[in-house]
């Protein structure tokens, strides 16, 4: 009571300030609808990908090495290696990079030579958020150090199709101007109806213009295109949706809690863990003006080590529990996307150092790991 108080000045001793309590309480779960809001904003069911039909997307060889005629680079030729020195690349060759190793028995030096991923023009040199990769069927950029055993795609957009099956990306009008285009938004469109061709955001007019007289403020949205690193994205895609949930969540959760929470689940096979038995807390934005940033805590867990809350078991140790859909909210945007996005980064990491390996990400290794 005195905690309340001293945060809202609201005395809930006082049975006349018991209005103005019920109203405070319902504007501090408007926090947790908006974070609501925002996870099911990013998902990627029922919404077109740029591509298309998919056909825009295509394999690329890329590379992290530069080639070079310096004589650091290496080509097989019969039983060794020869330094390059001359010529240009070649596409169709290997190269390869020379290593010393150390025989831990004989404590003896050796060179091996290591295949490397070289490239020749700056297109095809991999950049972080320049590349797409596949996963879990859905394209999205790799935010990623570059990986030798990735398959990278480019995307060729087909902006006729998603205009005709995509949203707009619109946010409310705040004033008038004569050469504004301005739009109309109907949330009770779905998704499902705008693949279908009919638009959730449709022109305000023939042409979008209108007179200060047909202005009325609150009723119109203009166009809002959203800037990430990886550029701008204009329409409601799936691959607009991926990068919103990339750039954004440390925004809104805890990105430790959820990659700890997550493990767990994992490990111990809660089957109602990441739905139902999932509780939301938080202690409200870390910034000024911030969102609420949430921490996902056990409701309970009485449904691990795969038994459902019948006592059933639903599945056994032996299988990828998320990737076989066997939780009882497989289809969770939150956890779904947190797997798809951030299982090499975060999650594994996190993993690694629950067992007291160094980590990429979390700097202080454990001494008394719990793994």
């Amino acid at each position: 009571m005195n905690a309340f108080k001293e945060e809202t000045g609201i005395d809930i001793s006082d049975l006349s300030q018991w209005p103005a309590a019920r109203q405070k309480m319902v504007d501090y779960y408007k926090n947790y609808e908006d974070v609501c809001k925002w996870v099911w904003s990013t998902c990627v069911d029922n919404v077109v990908s740029l591509a298309g039909d998919g056909s825009g997307y295509k394999e690329i060889k890329v590379g992290n090495i530069p080639f070079s005629i310096d004589g650091s680079l290496y080509i097989p030729s019969g039983d060794t290696y020869i330094p390059v020195t001359s010529g240009t690349y070649d596409k169709d060759k290997d190269y390869f990079m020379p290593k010393e190793v150390v025989d831990t028995e004989t404590n003896e030096t050796s060179t091996i030579y290591v295949k490397v991923m070289v490239y020749g023009d700056e297109e095809h040199k991999y950049e972080i958020d320049k590349f797409y990769i596949l996963v879990d069927g859905v394209y999205s950029l790799s935010s990623q150090a570059f990986d030798e055993n990735e398959t990278y795609y480019v995307l060729t957009a087909d902006i006729d199709y998603v205009k005709a099956h995509a949203n707009l990306l619109v946010a409310p009008a705040t004033s008038y101007n004569a050469n504004t285009i301005y739009y109309t938004y109907n949330p009770n469109v779905s998704n499902a109806d705008v693949m279908a061709g009919k638009k959730a955001v449709n022109l305000a007019s023939e042409d979008g213009k209108l007179t200060e007289e047909q202005y009325n403020a609150g009723s119109f949205y203009v166009a809002s295109p959203v800037s990430y690193s990886s550029g701008v994205h204009e329409y409601d895609t799936k691959e607009y949706r991926a990068e919103k949930f990339k750039k954004e969540v440390s925004s809104h959760f805890d990105m430790e809690y959820l990659s700890t929470y997550f493990i767990m689940t994992e490990v111990f096979e809660c089957y109602d863990s990441r739905g139902k038995n999932c509780m939301m807390a938080s202690w409200g934005p870390l910034k000024k003006d911030g969102d609420y940033v949430w921490y996902p805590i056990f409701y309970d867990i009485d449904t691990q080590l795969g038994i459902n809350n019948t006592g059933i078991p639903s599945f056994t140790f032996n299988i990828d529990a998320t990737l076989n859909d066997n939780y009882s909210t497989s289809d969770s945007v939150l956890w779904n996307n947190l797997y798809s996005y951030f299982r090499s980064s975060y999650i594994l990491e996190k993993y690694k150092h629950l067992k007291g390996e160094n980590s990429t990400i979390f700097e202080t290794r454990l001494t008394n790991p719990p793994l």
